[in-house]
């Protein structure tokens, strides 16, 4: 138990960077059973994509009075904004719910043509996201580690939403 516990403690102190697209990758082995007793053996090699979404908690709720705290308090020093060509094929709410649920973050404020987002990782890292429509759509994104800002982008840049 020791070496179980000492173990352990390393791996908590290396924690492993979860806001890189990581891949999980394995095979399932299974006997498929013919008529006449004969088996037969079947491999299946998979590939799992996980992506920084995969890291983001789920049903998330922030009120103004929390969003307004920590975007003033300093902690997300990391900032990063890009500008999408949208179809005019959905209006203002129904992009911000698709953005809400692509990247599971939560809708604190909408206003007119803008909403401001709230993320929160597995491990506890804070993003925010303003969005403003103005026949485009502006993304600009804050949060406290530049890795987490920036996978966020990479995944913004190359949703279809």
């Amino acid at each position: 138990s020791g070496i179980y516990a000492e173990y352990g403690k390393q791996w908590y102190q290396r924690r492993v960077r979860v806001y890189v697209t990581q891949r999980l990758k394995g095979s399932v082995t299974y006997f498929m059973e013919r008529a006449g007793d004969s088996k037969e053996e079947r491999l299946i090699n998979f590939s799992l994509p996980l992506d920084l979404t995969m890291f983001m908690v789920p049903n998330v709720t922030c009120s103004i009075a929390k969003f307004e705290t920590v975007m003033t308090e300093g902690r997300l020093d990391k900032a990063s904004s890009t500008t999408l060509a949208l179809p005019e094929v959905m209006s203002c709410s129904e992009y911000i719910r698709a953005f809400c649920g692509r990247f599971r973050l939560a809708v604190v404020e909408e206003v007119g043509g803008a909403a401001s987002l709230y993320g929160c990782t597995v491990r506890s890292d804070e993003i925010c996201v303003l969005l403003k429509f103005n026949g485009s759509l502006v993304v600009n994104v804050k949060g406290n580690d530049q890795l987490l800002v920036n996978s966020f982008m990479d995944l913004v840049g190359s949703a279809q939403l």
